[in-house]
């Protein structure tokens, strides 16, 4: 009989998408009015320095839609200037992003909405970034040139200086130039770019002035004030937003261990929304768009984590066995550490219980390295192995296992 070891379940810490609530799903509070885009945990407009309340222009701010909304230009589906759902979950912005308007109120008036970032981006790394956007049915005009900034904040202590105008001193790293239109489906912005390790938010919106810029009426089906012969505005909804590391791979976590009775087991990690596919092997597709999540099989499963990076998508799986009820369990590996990690060239493993088997794993499941291990602590030398990611697998002396996902520099 096989026993298995059945360690208290830990959420995989470890995220991939660097954007705080990417797609706008924590709130503090249910928006009610126009310009309330603070209320969406991390996000913001650029002007908080100078308006840090609710005084600042509506011309100048974008605002927080959510489902939860009772208030007819903050609720979703429907709602006085758009019909249209959330891409996922039930949350997503609003901003004015082109305006073609004389009216000295609205002239030039131009939205933009700033996220922070869960670590300042690092010096030299390549990151892919993506947002969805969505015209809206009472947009008169739309534009291109939709794009993404990076930096520390800086533009937030000098935005408010000329609150609502296009902010051309500032260049985006990522840019569309095509003119999006589409009132029905989420159009995919996405580009990538190289850090230069100063960058802590993430600024949304368009740098381009009305002469840089290109825009093209449309006919409006849903209208605003003021009237349809005089719609200057090119609406747009924002959802959905990632930077990942170019280089990132899928992690679909560590796995775990239950029973039919037993806990649910966290799976993949906890960015929130992520740009991924899940599957169970031999099953098909089960969910989209999703980090992590809790699973609870009635039988051992294997899930399929598959995530797309500017193009480039990778796999990873993990399993949750199940065990019958009425097996013992075994803490002998619940209170192993492996470490360091990432490892230059020695990796120490601490707490093992007994007599204990290793295996270093490469990405295409072949041992690369193993041996036996003893009870207590031991270290094992590779500086000689290739730098890449490895599955650490170590395996008592009962059958009971643990996995460790381990880089090697």
């Amino acid at each position: 009989m096989i026993l298995i070891c059945a360690c208290p379940l830990i959420r995989v810490q470890a995220q991939i998408n660097l954007v705080l609530n990417p797609s706008f799903e924590q709130y503090n509070n249910c928006p009610q009015d126009l310009g309330e885009v603070r209320y969406a945990t991390w996000w913001n407009c650029p002007d908080t320095s100078y308006y840090p309340n609710d005084t600042l222009p509506i011309t100048c701010v974008p605002d927080y839609i959510n489902e939860c909304s009772s208030f007819s230009y903050s609720s979703a589906p429907a709602n006085e200037l758009f019909y249209h759902f959330p891409r996922t979950g039930n949350g997503m912005m609003e901003a004015m992003l082109y305006t073609d308007s004389t009216d000295s109120i609205y002239r030039g008036a131009y939205n933009y909405l700033q996220g922070t970032l869960k670590s300042t981006l690092v010096a030299g790394q390549a990151y892919c970034v993506t947002f969805y956007i969505a015209s809206e049915q009472c947009s008169g005009w739309a534009t291109n040139n939709i794009g993404a900034y990076f930096d520390n904040g800086t533009i937030d202590t000098v935005l408010w200086q000329n609150c609502g105008y296009p902010q051309t001193q500032y260049s985006p790293q990522v840019n569309d130039t095509s003119i999006i239109n589409d009132t029905l489906n989420w159009v995919q912005v996405q580009g990538s770019f190289t850090a230069n390790g100063t960058e802590s938010f993430i600024t949304i919106g368009n740098f381009f002035d009305s002469a840089h810029t290109q825009a093209v009426p449309v006919v409006p089906t849903m209208y605003i004030q003021p009237p349809p012969s005089s719609n200057y505005f090119a609406y747009y909804l924002i959802d959905d937003v990632s930077v990942i590391p170019i280089n990132a791979t899928a992690n679909a976590g560590p796995g775990g261990v239950t029973s039919s009775t037993g806990d649910s087991v966290w799976i993949g990690t906890t960015d929130g929304y992520l740009p991924c596919m899940w599957y169970i092997v031999g099953a098909g597709l089960i969910d989209s768009n999703i980090a992590g999540f809790n699973v609870h099989p009635d039988t051992t499963t294997s899930y399929v984590m598959a995530l797309t990076v500017c193009g480039t998508t990778t796999y990873d799986t993990t399993t949750v066995t199940v065990v019958p009820e009425g097996i013992p369990a075994l803490i002998g590996m619940c209170n192993v550490q492996v470490f360091p990690n990432p490892v230059t060239d020695v990796l120490h493993i601490t707490g093992l219980q007994d007599n204990t088997t290793y295996s270093l794993l490469n990405v295409a499941g072949i041992s690369v390295q193993s041996g036996i291990l003893h009870k207590g602590n031991n270290s094992i030398a590779v500086q000689e192995i290739f730098p890449g990611t490895y599955l650490f697998q170590l395996t008592g002396a009962y059958g009971e296992k643990k996995v460790v996902r381990v880089t090697k520099e």
